[in-house]
Protein backbone atom coordinates (compact mmCIF):
# COMPACT_ATOMS: atom_id res chain seq x y z
CA UNK A 1 0.00 0.00 0.00
CA UNK A 2 2.89 2.15 1.24
CA UNK A 3 4.19 1.75 -2.82
CA UNK A 4 1.36 2.29 -4.31
CA UNK A 5 0.68 5.94 -2.31
CA UNK A 6 3.92 7.22 -3.22
CA UNK A 7 3.16 6.60 -6.79
CA UNK A 8 1.16 10.23 -7.39
CA UNK A 9 4.32 11.91 -4.95
CA UNK A 10 6.83 10.63 -7.37
CA UNK A 11 4.44 11.95 -9.92
CA UNK A 12 4.25 15.56 -8.37
CA UNK A 13 8.07 15.33 -7.76
CA UNK A 14 9.32 15.34 -11.33
CA UNK A 15 6.03 17.48 -12.59
CA UNK A 16 7.58 20.29 -9.92
CA UNK A 17 10.83 19.90 -11.11
CA UNK A 18 10.68 20.06 -15.10
CA UNK A 19 7.55 22.03 -15.06
CA UNK A 20 7.74 24.58 -18.01
CA UNK A 21 6.02 27.71 -18.27
CA UNK A 22 4.80 28.69 -21.41
CA UNK A 23 2.99 32.21 -20.28
CA UNK A 24 -0.15 32.61 -22.18
CA UNK A 25 -3.28 33.01 -20.87
CA UNK A 26 -4.60 30.39 -24.13
CA UNK A 27 -3.07 27.48 -21.66
CA UNK A 28 -5.29 28.15 -18.55
CA UNK A 29 -7.73 25.69 -17.57
CA UNK A 30 -11.38 26.45 -16.44
CA UNK A 31 -11.98 29.10 -14.32
CA UNK A 32 -14.48 28.09 -11.92
CA UNK A 33 -13.88 27.75 -8.04
CA UNK A 34 -16.32 24.57 -6.84
CA UNK A 35 -13.97 22.31 -8.40
CA UNK A 36 -14.20 20.42 -5.51
CA UNK A 37 -18.03 19.22 -6.19
CA UNK A 38 -16.82 18.43 -9.84
CA UNK A 39 -13.21 17.19 -10.37
CA UNK A 40 -13.88 15.99 -13.75
CA UNK A 41 -13.84 19.45 -14.79
CA UNK A 42 -10.19 19.54 -13.57
CA UNK A 43 -9.17 16.09 -13.59
CA UNK A 44 -10.00 13.78 -16.66
CA UNK A 45 -8.78 10.88 -14.35
CA UNK A 46 -12.21 11.69 -12.11
CA UNK A 47 -14.31 11.03 -15.01
CA UNK A 48 -16.78 8.00 -14.00
CA UNK A 49 -15.19 7.13 -10.79
CA UNK A 50 -18.38 7.87 -8.47
CA UNK A 51 -20.29 4.92 -11.12
CA UNK A 52 -23.15 7.93 -11.37
CA UNK A 53 -24.36 9.04 -14.71
CA UNK A 54 -24.37 12.91 -13.66
CA UNK A 55 -25.35 15.87 -15.84
CA UNK A 56 -23.92 19.61 -14.41
CA UNK A 57 -24.11 22.96 -15.39
CA UNK A 58 -21.16 25.32 -13.90
CA UNK A 59 -21.69 29.00 -14.28
CA UNK A 60 -19.61 31.91 -13.08
CA UNK A 61 -19.89 35.62 -12.80
CA UNK A 62 -16.48 37.33 -12.05
CA UNK A 63 -15.74 40.51 -10.89
CA UNK A 64 -19.70 41.61 -10.99
CA UNK A 65 -20.99 44.92 -11.80
CA UNK A 66 -17.46 45.71 -13.79
CA UNK A 67 -18.10 47.01 -17.65
CA UNK A 68 -17.00 43.81 -19.12
CA UNK A 69 -16.16 41.14 -16.82
CA UNK A 70 -15.34 37.86 -17.11
CA UNK A 71 -18.26 35.62 -17.72
CA UNK A 72 -17.90 31.54 -17.75
CA UNK A 73 -20.51 28.77 -18.22
CA UNK A 74 -20.30 25.17 -18.74
CA UNK A 75 -22.09 22.09 -19.20
CA UNK A 76 -20.82 18.57 -18.61
CA UNK A 77 -21.50 14.49 -18.16
CA UNK A 78 -19.53 11.76 -17.05
CA UNK A 79 -20.24 8.54 -15.90
CA UNK A 80 -19.35 4.82 -16.28
CA UNK A 81 -19.25 3.49 -19.46
CA UNK A 82 -18.08 -0.35 -17.80
CA UNK A 83 -16.76 -1.03 -14.38
CA UNK A 84 -13.90 -0.15 -14.61
CA UNK A 85 -14.45 2.98 -17.95
CA UNK A 86 -15.86 6.16 -17.91
CA UNK A 87 -16.21 8.72 -20.40
CA UNK A 88 -17.44 12.31 -20.27
CA UNK A 89 -18.25 15.41 -22.12
CA UNK A 90 -18.17 19.10 -22.09
CA UNK A 91 -18.97 22.16 -23.42
CA UNK A 92 -17.65 25.32 -22.08
CA UNK A 93 -17.97 28.94 -23.26
CA UNK A 94 -16.31 32.09 -21.55
CA UNK A 95 -16.03 36.08 -22.57
CA UNK A 96 -14.27 38.69 -21.30
CA UNK A 97 -14.64 42.54 -22.77
CA UNK A 98 -14.56 41.56 -26.90
CA UNK A 99 -12.80 38.09 -26.48
CA UNK A 100 -14.93 34.85 -26.65
CA UNK A 101 -13.14 31.71 -25.65
CA UNK A 102 -14.76 27.98 -26.78
CA UNK A 103 -13.97 24.68 -25.90
CA UNK A 104 -15.38 21.38 -26.48
CA UNK A 105 -13.84 18.43 -24.56
CA UNK A 106 -14.18 14.50 -24.53
CA UNK A 107 -12.74 12.43 -21.50
CA UNK A 108 -12.03 8.75 -20.95
CA UNK A 109 -10.54 7.48 -17.46
CA UNK A 110 -9.66 3.68 -16.72
CA UNK A 111 -10.39 2.95 -12.78
CA UNK A 112 -8.97 -0.46 -11.04
CA UNK A 113 -7.98 -0.85 -7.52
CA UNK A 114 -9.15 -3.38 -4.37
CA UNK A 115 -11.24 -3.00 -1.18
CA UNK A 116 -8.78 -0.46 0.21
CA UNK A 117 -8.20 1.69 -2.59
CA UNK A 118 -9.62 2.78 -5.88
CA UNK A 119 -7.12 4.25 -8.63
CA UNK A 120 -8.03 5.83 -11.70
CA UNK A 121 -6.02 6.79 -15.24
CA UNK A 122 -8.00 9.77 -17.27
CA UNK A 123 -6.97 11.21 -20.72
CA UNK A 124 -8.65 13.85 -22.32
CA UNK A 125 -9.18 15.81 -25.70
CA UNK A 126 -10.60 19.55 -26.53
CA UNK A 127 -10.78 21.86 -29.19
CA UNK A 128 -10.67 25.13 -28.49
CA UNK A 129 -11.23 28.47 -30.11
CA UNK A 130 -10.70 32.06 -28.81
CA UNK A 131 -11.63 34.78 -31.27
CA UNK A 132 -12.87 38.75 -31.01
CA UNK A 133 -16.05 39.92 -31.54
CA UNK A 134 -17.30 42.67 -34.16
CA UNK A 135 -16.96 45.14 -31.20
CA UNK A 136 -13.38 45.41 -31.22
CA UNK A 137 -13.77 46.91 -34.63
CA UNK A 138 -16.88 49.35 -33.83
CA UNK A 139 -14.55 50.52 -30.92
CA UNK A 140 -13.08 53.94 -31.84
CA UNK A 141 -9.54 52.71 -31.00
CA UNK A 142 -9.35 49.89 -33.53
CA UNK A 143 -6.71 50.82 -36.13
CA UNK A 144 -8.04 48.48 -39.49
CA UNK A 145 -4.42 47.93 -40.12
CA UNK A 146 -3.22 46.42 -36.85
CA UNK A 147 -2.19 42.79 -37.80
CA UNK A 148 -3.02 41.32 -34.36
CA UNK A 149 -6.40 42.55 -34.16
CA UNK A 150 -7.45 41.33 -37.69
CA UNK A 151 -6.07 38.06 -37.08
CA UNK A 152 -7.96 37.57 -33.86
CA UNK A 153 -10.99 39.04 -35.29
CA UNK A 154 -11.24 35.24 -37.48
CA UNK A 155 -10.01 33.55 -34.23
CA UNK A 156 -7.24 30.96 -33.45
CA UNK A 157 -7.55 26.94 -33.10
CA UNK A 158 -6.28 24.75 -31.00
CA UNK A 159 -6.17 20.59 -30.46
CA UNK A 160 -5.01 19.86 -26.71
CA UNK A 161 -4.71 16.69 -25.27
CA UNK A 162 -4.56 16.26 -20.99
CA UNK A 163 -3.65 13.77 -18.58
CA UNK A 164 -4.48 12.36 -15.05
CA UNK A 165 -4.52 10.04 -12.08
CA UNK A 166 -6.78 9.99 -8.94
CA UNK A 167 -7.08 7.61 -6.28
CA UNK A 168 -8.90 7.11 -2.97
CA UNK A 169 -8.11 5.38 -0.19
CA UNK A 170 -11.33 3.67 1.83
CA UNK A 171 -13.27 7.20 2.92
CA UNK A 172 -9.95 8.57 4.58
CA UNK A 173 -8.02 10.25 1.99
CA UNK A 174 -7.43 10.73 -1.77
CA UNK A 175 -5.33 12.42 -4.17
CA UNK A 176 -5.62 14.03 -7.95
CA UNK A 177 -3.30 15.09 -10.23
CA UNK A 178 -3.59 16.41 -13.40
CA UNK A 179 -1.06 17.55 -16.16
CA UNK A 180 -3.40 20.17 -18.86
CA UNK A 181 -3.00 20.91 -21.81
CA UNK A 182 0.48 18.77 -22.22
CA UNK A 183 0.19 18.68 -25.93
CA UNK A 184 -1.18 22.05 -27.49
CA UNK A 185 -1.51 22.50 -30.78
CA UNK A 186 -2.64 24.97 -33.21
CA UNK A 187 -4.55 23.70 -36.24
CA UNK A 188 -5.64 27.08 -38.06
CA UNK A 189 -3.50 29.03 -40.87
CA UNK A 190 -1.42 30.70 -37.97
CA UNK A 191 1.94 30.40 -37.15
CA UNK A 192 3.23 29.58 -33.66
CA UNK A 193 1.53 28.85 -30.41
CA UNK A 194 2.36 25.28 -30.15
CA UNK A 195 3.25 23.88 -27.35
CA UNK A 196 4.33 21.12 -24.64
CA UNK A 197 4.17 22.02 -21.23
CA UNK A 198 4.59 20.15 -17.64
CA UNK A 199 2.32 22.36 -16.02
CA UNK A 200 0.06 21.02 -12.81
CA UNK A 201 -2.57 20.81 -11.01
CA UNK A 202 -2.73 18.85 -7.73
CA UNK A 203 -6.08 18.06 -4.85
CA UNK A 204 -5.38 16.29 -1.72
CA UNK A 205 -8.29 15.95 0.97
CA UNK A 206 -9.36 13.58 3.61
CA UNK A 207 -13.08 12.98 5.12
CA UNK A 208 -13.87 13.68 8.88
CA UNK A 209 -16.71 11.14 9.78
CA UNK A 210 -18.92 12.74 12.90
CA UNK A 211 -21.65 10.41 12.84
CA UNK A 212 -23.16 11.45 16.27
CA UNK A 213 -23.73 14.96 14.21
CA UNK A 214 -24.87 13.26 11.00
CA UNK A 215 -21.94 15.65 9.53
CA UNK A 216 -18.98 15.05 7.18
CA UNK A 217 -15.92 17.89 6.86
CA UNK A 218 -13.95 17.46 4.42
CA UNK A 219 -10.55 19.79 4.06
CA UNK A 220 -8.65 20.09 0.97
CA UNK A 221 -5.80 21.21 -0.80
CA UNK A 222 -5.73 22.46 -3.98
CA UNK A 223 -2.11 23.43 -5.67
CA UNK A 224 -2.13 25.01 -9.56
CA UNK A 225 0.91 26.39 -11.86
CA UNK A 226 -0.07 27.29 -15.07
CA UNK A 227 2.21 29.09 -17.19
CA UNK A 228 4.49 32.40 -15.73
CA UNK A 229 1.62 32.52 -12.91
CA UNK A 230 2.47 32.34 -9.27
CA UNK A 231 1.62 29.46 -7.76
CA UNK A 232 -2.15 29.48 -7.07
CA UNK A 233 -3.12 27.41 -3.55
CA UNK A 234 -6.55 26.61 -2.41
CA UNK A 235 -7.29 25.61 1.16
CA UNK A 236 -11.11 24.39 1.11
CA UNK A 237 -13.17 22.84 4.15
CA UNK A 238 -16.77 21.62 3.32
CA UNK A 239 -19.17 20.24 5.46
CA UNK A 240 -21.63 18.07 4.17
CA UNK A 241 -24.84 17.52 6.60
CA UNK A 242 -28.18 15.48 6.92
CA UNK A 243 -27.18 12.36 4.72
CA UNK A 244 -25.49 14.99 2.72
CA UNK A 245 -28.86 17.34 2.35
CA UNK A 246 -27.61 20.74 3.40
CA UNK A 247 -24.05 21.73 2.31
CA UNK A 248 -21.80 24.34 3.57
CA UNK A 249 -18.31 25.07 2.81
CA UNK A 250 -14.87 27.53 2.98
CA UNK A 251 -12.44 28.61 0.96
CA UNK A 252 -9.26 30.90 0.82
CA UNK A 253 -7.22 31.49 -2.39
CA UNK A 254 -3.60 32.25 -1.60
CA UNK A 255 -0.52 32.80 -4.19
CA UNK A 256 -2.62 34.10 -7.59
CA UNK A 257 -5.51 34.01 -6.23
CA UNK A 258 -5.77 35.94 -2.71
CA UNK A 259 -9.32 35.70 -2.22
CA UNK A 260 -11.84 34.25 0.23
CA UNK A 261 -15.03 32.91 -0.34
CA UNK A 262 -18.46 30.62 1.03
CA UNK A 263 -20.50 27.73 -0.24
CA UNK A 264 -23.84 26.85 0.33
CA UNK A 265 -25.59 24.01 -1.25
CA UNK A 266 -28.36 21.48 -0.79
CA UNK A 267 -29.65 18.29 -2.61
CA UNK A 268 -33.25 17.22 -3.16
CA UNK A 269 -33.57 13.64 -4.30
CA UNK A 270 -31.15 13.50 -7.41
CA UNK A 271 -30.76 17.22 -8.02
CA UNK A 272 -28.21 19.74 -6.26
CA UNK A 273 -28.35 23.23 -6.03
CA UNK A 274 -24.53 25.39 -5.09
CA UNK A 275 -24.47 28.90 -4.62
CA UNK A 276 -20.95 30.72 -4.45
CA UNK A 277 -19.43 33.90 -3.46
CA UNK A 278 -15.72 34.68 -3.27
CA UNK A 279 -13.93 38.38 -2.78
CA UNK A 280 -10.47 39.10 -3.40
CA UNK A 281 -7.89 40.72 -1.30
CA UNK A 282 -5.99 42.52 -4.03
CA UNK A 283 -6.77 46.63 -4.99
CA UNK A 284 -8.95 45.82 -7.65
CA UNK A 285 -11.72 44.74 -5.54
CA UNK A 286 -12.36 48.06 -5.27
CA UNK A 287 -13.51 48.07 -8.49
CA UNK A 288 -16.02 45.19 -8.40
CA UNK A 289 -18.92 43.91 -6.06
CA UNK A 290 -16.87 40.17 -5.77
CA UNK A 291 -17.39 36.84 -8.22
CA UNK A 292 -20.72 34.76 -8.09
CA UNK A 293 -21.11 30.61 -8.98
CA UNK A 294 -24.22 28.62 -9.51
CA UNK A 295 -23.36 24.83 -9.81
CA UNK A 296 -26.50 22.60 -10.89
CA UNK A 297 -26.38 18.91 -11.07
CA UNK A 298 -28.53 16.02 -11.78
CA UNK A 299 -27.66 12.08 -11.37
CA UNK A 300 -29.66 10.16 -14.09
CA UNK A 301 -30.75 7.03 -13.62
CA UNK A 302 -30.02 6.21 -10.30
CA UNK A 303 -33.10 3.60 -9.57
CA UNK A 304 -31.25 1.55 -12.56
CA UNK A 305 -28.03 1.92 -10.94
CA UNK A 306 -29.68 0.76 -7.68
CA UNK A 307 -31.33 -2.53 -9.53
CA UNK A 308 -28.75 -2.91 -11.35
CA UNK A 309 -26.23 -3.61 -8.14
CA UNK A 310 -28.91 -5.14 -5.93
CA UNK A 311 -29.28 -8.03 -9.06
CA UNK A 312 -32.62 -6.70 -9.61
Amino acid sequence: MRRILLIPVLIFIMVSAYGQDFGTSIKSPLAFTQYYLNPQVMNPAYTGFQSKYRLALNYRSHWSDFPDAPKSFAAHYNGPATDRVGIGAMLFTESYGAENRFRGQLSYAYMFGSEDYKMSLGVSTDYSQFRLDNSAITNPLYDPNDPTVNAALDGRRYFAASLGFYTEYKTQFYFGLSLPQVILTRIDDGEGDDETSFNYIATIGTWIMLPDYDMVIEPSLYLKKIGNAPLHVDINVVGKFLEDRLYGGLSYSAGAGNRFGFLLGARIANFRFYYGYDVSYQEFQDYNNGSHEVTLSFDLFSKFLENAQSGQ
